[in-house]
This record gives structure tokens, sequence and C-alpha cells, in this order.
């Protein structure tokens, strides 16, 4: 009986071309996470999910649609391969050969408008950050820039670490800086090696990190000469070496499915591509760096050979070693180990694993101090604002400059959160009866709410600015992501969104011109100040409307039956008092 070839799928409503393969059954509890596959001259990283690795093939055409399928299958069947045969050690030869993909795909920005202005959108606000240090004296030069570091690692975290440690040799420990490379380029490194046919052991990780590293900046230098009409080094690919086949293990090593070691980074992996989807992204980029921390602590070990002694020396460890706080790991990184895990023992999770190890450890904490308030004092409050007032809205970036002049002056008269604020699009901002209100539908509960305008802001102007933007996004330049077209199966939980990138940036400006302390949160501080105001004796706003304005849940079950109309929210706007400057 001859066997069936695969071949493209036609999607029945919109006519599209798919491809759709079913997982091996000897691969059925080790293929998860994500795979790159050839598209159109493109890498496109695709889900492993429900037992299949499904993409769009992006045409309609037939003989188009089986040359592409014919590229993907090739690229997938020596992906089986690879996890078939198991980890391999790399030499440097071939490391530096798969990180031809950073330097290429850092080049080819240039083709992509939206890139190209989220570039040189940062090369602006680095250029205005030392045009203003260019007017300090020498003795404010030093905390002007002690703060912007701090800012930028505050903000951007593990990726910004990963890149100045290249430039600034000492920055960080050791530890750190190899978390901050697995968080920065650990994605990329798997989906080039998987475009390859090859998996790499740990012992070769470092080593491929550090080099997709290189390439990046060495790609970003390149791209800054194309900005400035230089494109010399756009061949410069052609010279990297060709990378050369993994040699093959021997047939011992051709392990199955139960002989797989399940360290704690496969085991994120894993549940990551369980998860895709149904958790928010953040959640699965913060839990990433904490499962890879367990992974390198442990050298690999198999989760389902650890126990709570094992966990408990890695907690320890992240506080001695890594100058964590104890409240910070049990908090932060004891939460992710246990959900992961947890979920992972469940039939949800396959019950990969019979035991949480990290069940019921937890650290002492000392006594907390807490250095101030959580909420903006009257000089910070008069001191951001009257920066928003000074902004005028222009330049390459228009958008993003409105962020600076609206979204502190939304939050302060709202108590929204700020990445809610930038994430408004144009057709948010709208009247309801006779009521102008912000209509949140990109809130981190999940729940849209809608607000009304405070009559201050209609006074101070804000919809002219929003009644001059014709579609898309108000606070931030580029295509909006929600208007493009993905194919199914393609979605890329590590990279950050506009909104957040945004909200990081505006974090960084506030900070700067206002001169905040380092205890001050510069965006969220605005949700405490908005509800202390609003409790205050002079204000008298009563809770429940309160907690409806800012989307915060109520304890009591029949409050829950309760939903306040916009009028009734309106009066309750109306109480709040105006901020005098």
């Amino acid at each position: 009986m001859a066997l069936r070839m695969a071949r493209p799928i036609k999607h029945p409503t919109s006519g599209m071309y798919l491809f759709k393969q079913r997982v091996p059954s000897d691969l059925a509890l080790t293929a998860r996470g994500r795979v790159a596959l050839p598209l159109d001259g493109k890498d496109v990283s695709v889900a492993i999910s429900a037992g299949y690795v499904q993409m769009s093939l992006r045409t309609k055409d037939a003989a188009i649609a089986a040359s592409r399928h014919v590229e993907a299958d090739a690229a997938l069947r020596r992906y089986w391969q690879a996890i078939r045969s198991g980890p391999r050690p790399l030499s440097h030869r071939q490391a530096v050969a798969v990180s031809a993909d950073a330097y290429r795909d850092r080049i080819g920005e240039i083709d992509d408008p939206a890139m190209i202005a989220d570039r040189q959108r940062s090369r602006a606000n680095l250029e205005a950050f030392f045009g203003e240090l260019d007017t300090m004296s020498q003795e404010d030069r030093i905390p002007a820039m002690a703060r912007w570091v701090e800012d930028l690692v505050k903000e951007q975290g593990l990726d910004f670490l990963a890149v100045m440690a290249a430039s600034v040799p000492g920055l960080i420990d050791p530890e750190q800086e190899a978390l901050a490379l697995e968080m920065r380029y650990g994605e990329r490194v798997d989906a080039a090696l998987a475009k390859r046919g090859a998996v790499s052991d740990s012992a070769s990780r470092p080593a491929l990190l550090r080099e997709f590293r290189r390439a990046e900046l060495s790609g970003a230098a390149a791209l800054r000469r194309m900005l400035d009409g230089d494109f010399s080094d756009e061949e410069k690919p052609k010279f990297f070496p060709a990378f050369e086949p993994v040699s093959q293990p021997p047939a011992a090593h051709a392990a199955g499915a139960s002989q797989e070691v399940l360290s704690a980074r496969r085991v994120y992996d894993l549940w990551a591509g369980k998860r895709l989807g149904k958790l928010a992204d953040d959640t699965l980029r913060r839990y990433k760096p904490t499962l890879y921390s367990l992974s390198a602590f442990s050298k690999d070990r198999d989760v389902r050979q650890m126990t709570d002694v094992d966990i408990h020396a890695w907690a320890k460890h992240r506080v001695a070693a890594e100058g964590v706080t104890a409240r910070t790991v049990n908090r932060n990184d004891l939460v992710a180990v246990n959900s992961v895990f947890n979920y992972m023992t469940s039939l949800n999770g396959d019950r990969l694993l019979q035991h949480n190890p990290a069940e019921g450890v937890k650290l002492d904490e000392d006594v907390r101090q807490e250095s101030r308030e959580n909420h903006f004092r009257q000089h910070e409050i008069k001191a951001i604002l009257t920066a928003s007032n000074r902004v005028r809205i222009g330049g390459k970036f228009p958008r993003a400059a409105a962020s600076r002049r609206w979204a502190p002056w939304i939050a302060a008269y709202s108590g929204a959160r700020i990445q809610e604020i930038v994430g408004l699009r144009r057709n948010e901002v709208r009247v309801e009866g006779n009521i102008w209100i912000f209509d949140f539908k990109r809130t981190k509960t999940y729940v849209p709410r809608r607000v009304p305008i405070h009559e201050h802001l209609l006074e101070l102007g804000l919809l002219d600015y929003v009644q001059s933007v014709t579609e898309g996004p108000l606070f931030f330049d580029g295509a909006d992501p929600e208007a493009l077209d993905k194919p199914d199966g393609e979605h890329d939980y590590a990279k950050k969104k506009p909104e957040e990138m945004r909200a990081s940036e505006l974090a960084t400006w506030v900070r700067h011109v206002a001169k905040l302390d380092k205890d001050v949160d510069p965006n969220h501080f605005w949700r405490h100040t908005f509800k202390t105001i609003a409790q205050s004796r002079r204000v008298r706003m009563e809770e429940r409307w309160r907690d409806a304005l800012t989307g915060h849940s109520v304890k009591s079950v029949g409050r829950k039956y309760e939903h306040p109309d916009i009028g009734d929210l309106a009066e309750a706007m109306a109480l709040y008092p105006r901020y005098e400057l």
C-alpha cells in the first residue's frame, strides 16, 4: 500500500493553504514549545500545540503552496530527527555559523518600517538624553548617568543587562550575565538550531548565546550605518561559515521520550507550549528566567530527581549569591516554580511530573521596612504634570510625544495603569450618551472597563489631540499589531508589545524629568495616588466607585453582583478634585 505524502490543506473559508502535520507518536511527550520553519525566505516561529504543527502558507496559489510545503516539511523532519538524536556538543565553528541568523535578522530590519521607527525612536531618546547631559555640570552628570542606567535596568531588565555586559566588563557577575543571555537570546538560538536540525547540549549553550550576542551587536552597528546610507555590510552574512551537520550519536543514544532528561528548563519549555494563548504573554516571559535559573543552578538535573532540599538550596543561592531578597524569591521565584511544576503534575500537563519538589518551600523573610508611602507627594505630582504640559507633540514620533503629554494626566485623573492608557486606540475614546469615556479593553485582569473622562482633561484639550488621530494607537508610532493579519499558530510571547515598550520608556522619561527618588515607581504610583485622594476626607468617594473606576476586584459576593452604570461613575468622577499646578 503506497504511503500518502503530506500536502498543503486549503482553508475552507479563506482559501489560504495551510501546512499541518501531526507530531510523531514517539515524540508526543517531548516535542513541545515552538519550532522555526522556513516560509517565503523567512523563518517563522510556529507553536507545537495539541499534537500538531500548523501554519499558514500565506498563499492561495496551489503551486506556490506546494513549494513552500516541501521546504517546511523538510525542515520539520530535520527537527524531529534532532530531538530523537538528543543534545549534541557544538564546535566553535558551528556556533559562529548559527549566529549568522542574529546578524541577518538585525540588518533585515532595514526593510521593516515599524522596526526602523522603533530603532530611530530609541536612538532619538538616547540622543536627547545625551543632549541634556551636555547642559549639566560635571557633578550632576554622574548621578544623572547612574539614574539613566538604573532606569534602563529597571524598565528593560535582563535584556538590557545582556547587551551592557558586553560593553562594560564586570558590570554584573557571570551567573547574572548567563541568565540575561538566556532570556534575550535563548528562544532565537533554539529556533536557529531547529532550522539546522540540531539540539545543543548544556556545555555548548553558553558559547552559542555569546556568539548570538556578538553577531547581533555587529548587526546593530551595520544597521546604524545603513540608516545613514552605507549598505556596505549587507553582504557580510555570506562570510559566516556554513553550518556543518552535527554528527549522529550512536544508536544507544537514540533515546525515546521516557529517557529524556526533564531539566527545569525543559519542563518550562513544555509548560509554555501548553499555556501559550491561555496565560498572559508577560507571565510566560517572567517565569522563563526563573526556571532557567533553577536549571543552571542544578546543572540541568532532572526535576523528577529533585526534592524540596534542592529547591530550598537554589532559593537560598538566589539571596546569597545573586542579591535577590527573600521576599522576592518567595513572591516571585517560588510562585513561578510552583505554578509550572503543579501544572505539569496535572492531567492538563500530561502528568509529566509525579510530584512538585517545590511544594512547601519558603524562605524566612526579614521584617520589611517601607522607605515611604506608595503614592506621589504634592511636589512630585507638580513636577510630573508640569513636565507633561511642556511637551510639544510633533517630530519624527508624534504619538510617542503625545504619550508624554497626556498619559500622566490621564493616569492622574483615572488611576488607570499606564500600559492600559498607552494601549488606547482612537475609537476607544468616545461618547456614551452625553458622557466622554475611556474604553479600556487591554487590562491586566482581562476585564474591560469604561471610565468617564474628568472634565479637566476635556478643558486641557485632550479631545483635540484624539480627534487629530485618524485611526489606530493614540500613543505609539508604527503599525498597529492588532491590525496585522497573523496566520494560525504564529505568536511570539517573547516579544514585548508596543504598549509595554512605550510604558517602559515613559517611566524612564518621567523619572528623569521629575528627578524622582529610586523608591518611587513612575507609573504605578498614579493608581495609589488616585485612590488615596479619592478616599480622602475632602473627597469621600465611596469604595465601590473607586474600585469600579480603577478596575480593582471586590471581595464580597454581594458586591460582585453590582455593576454601576456610566452615569453613576460620571457623578463619582465629578467628585475628584482638580490638580492645581
